[in-house]
């Protein structure tokens, strides 16, 4: 996979470095975290004994609903939360186009997107606890290349864990092709 982003990090290294050396440029003030959080559903974090783990890729589109029941099911028999993790945000009218359909599911407790613009965004200690307090996260579509600085984070790490805790871990699309090493 050759991601662009990567490739121009590089070349602006490359000028930016010799203009740094010799002190032709200022270091910039840190820009805000780009993160979003939105939340539907109960609000109170369940824990419902987990007896995965269960694994749901898409290659395109939206999370087939019947399918991602079944998903669910693999999981827990209790209501469990989501998290849809996406490192870009949605090119629909909505702002949780995923969990707008997963809300609907049985079993659903609840269902929150964290949008994460910024490879560094992905240590945010609110976005982790998102991830630490879900039984499934779902990687949202977009351009994988998007993901590859998420690597090793806190939010990857997490992610993980959700695995080893015997919950869910998905993704459509790009949220798919991330999923090999």
């Amino acid at each position: 996979m050759s991601c662009p982003a990567v490739s121009r990090r590089r070349a602006l290294l490359l000028v930016a470095v010799p203009i740094l050396l010799i002190g032709l440029a200022a270091t910039p003030a840190a820009a805000p975290d780009a993160v979003t959080i939105i939340g539907k559903g109960n609000a109170a974090d369940v824990t419902p004994t987990l007896v995965g783990p269960s694994f749901f890729f898409q290659g395109d589109g939206m999370p087939s609903l019947a399918a991602f029941q079944d998903h669910i099911n693999q999981v827990a028999s209790a209501p469990l939360d989501i998290v849809v993790l996406a490192a870009s945000s949605p090119s629909s009218g909505s702002p949780t186009p995923e969990c707008d359909a997963l809300m609907g599911l049985t079993n659903v407790n609840s269902c929150t997107t964290v949008t994460l613009t910024r490879a560094s965004d992905a240590n945010n200690a609110a976005a982790v606890d998102a991830v630490n307090k879900a039984e499934i996260v779902y990687f949202a579509g977009g351009n994988q290349c998007d993901y590859v600085g998420w690597k090793g984070s806190s939010v990857y790490n997490a992610a993980k864990n959700v695995v080893a805790r015997k919950g869910g871990m998905g993704g459509g699309s790009a949220g798919l092709a991330i999923q090999g090493e």
